[in-house]
């Protein structure tokens, strides 16, 4: 099966958040024409428009760094003092930062 980067990811709309075979997405690639289709083989016309929200993606303390131009080190010292959006895992103990807050100004 193809990785989500090299599929199209369009997925039935109107179904909500959650589990089940019609939340899967489409897994033919990104620039396919016509119809979508899932690993199931079930297919939906292109006009459906998907509507589910999605989560922003998320950096490492060392990828926003690298976008930003600055340590890992100053990545965490401002999540901490909240002048960066981001948090810090409990599990891990890594620092996480929304794409969005990473790029530089």
């Amino acid at each position: 099966m193809p990785t989500t980067e090299q599929q199209c990811g369009q997925r039935r709309p109107g179904w909500g958040p959650g589990v089940g075979r019609h939340r899967l997405p489409c897994t033919l690639p990104p620039e396919h024409q016509g119809d979508h289709r899932d690993a199931l083989a079930q297919t939906w016309g292109p006009e459906w428009v998907d509507d589910t929200p999605r989560a922003p993606e998320m950096l490492t303390a060392r990828q926003a760094a690298d976008r930003l131009g600055v340590t890992p080190a100053t990545v965490r010292r401002r999540v901490r003092s909240g002048r960066l959006a981001g948090w810090r895992s409990e599990r891990t103990g890594r620092y996480w930062v929304t794409a969005e807050m990473g790029r530089a100004a």
